[in-house]
Order: C-alpha cells, then structure tokens, then sequence
C-alpha cells in the first residue's frame, strides 16, 4: 500500500487523527510536507514537519483538528466546521411523533451512545447504568443515538437492554 501511495507522488500529507500509527505511516509516504496533529498535551510532535498550533491546551476535537489547517495558513472557527445534519421534512415529523410517544414526566435526555470503533466507544455496561440511575433518580426518558458503524455494537447493547425491566 506504501508502494502504491508513494507513486502517486503526493506533496503534502495533512493528518488530523493524531494517531502514532496514521502519523508514521503519513512519513512513510516520503512527500515535502507532513502536518501531523498530536493529541498529547506535551512532548514532541515527531512526524509532522512543521509546528501545529494549539498543542497543550485542551479544546473541541473540531478546533483541535483545525490546528493541523491553522499550520499551513488556513484560519477557520470551529463554529464555521461545525457539521451539519442533513434531515428532511419527513424524518423531522417522525422524530417528534416518536418523541411525543415518550411515556413519563422527567426530563427528556439525548443519549449519543455510538462511536465509530471499539476504542472511543463506551461500553454497554456504562451507558445503562447511567439510563437506569438517571430514569431512578429523574424519572428521565430517553432517545438513543447511534451510527450505522455500531450495528454489532448496538445488537449487544439491545440485549443487554431488554435485561433491565425499567428501561
């Protein structure tokens, strides 16, 4: 794959998962200009060519990943980079009637529970426990959310759902 990469002849590599391994393999690559970001709030940035930014000081991942633009002269906010949802007028109007279907009194709590892989995913275990103390102490309810990447996750997750008999 290196091989293959290196033919291409690319001139810049911009890295913004701060990895050690996508950072290595960016150098890998042999090109002019690496801009790695680095996550860590001290040590040496090793792979990136030139100074990122921001380092040390504890920010949005957004603006964090700006850092690696912010190095090569592109100045942008991280509320300008905010992504946004896509939703169509059907998918609004069944989002409320689901919402509306809620059964209960407590505050209505936005559950994001994905992530998109094992290692920023928090496991199952945690998240229900925090649903359960908080449908137990606030009479909360819930909607979950979740990307298409978490789907064995999720399965999993449902399971052990179905085992608590309050939620």
């Amino acid at each position: 794959l290196v091989r293959r990469l290196r033919e291409r002849r690319y001139e810049m590599v911009l890295n913004f998962h701060a990895s050690p391994r996508t950072a290595f393999f960016a150098k890998l690559l042999r090109t002019e200009m690496v801009v790695a970001n680095n996550h860590s709030l001290r040590g040496r940035n090793w792979f990136s060519d030139i100074h990122v930014p921001g380092r040390g000081h504890v920010k949005s991942i957004i603006d964090r990943d700006l850092d690696v633009l912010r190095a090569i002269g592109i100045h942008c906010t991280a509320t300008a980079a905010m992504p946004k949802l896509c939703t169509n007028a059907d998918e609004i109007a069944c989002a409320k009637e689901k919402v509306k279907s809620l059964t209960g009194t407590g505050p209505l709590v936005f559950l994001g529970i994905g992530g998109s892989r094992d290692t920023k995913r928090w496991p199952a275990e945690h998240f229900l426990e925090t649903a359960h103390r908080l449908m137990k102490e606030q009479q909360a309810r819930f909607v979950l959310a979740t990307t298409k990447e978490d789907r064995a996750w999720i399965k999993k997750f449902h399971a052990d759902l179905e085992k608590v008999p309050d939620l």
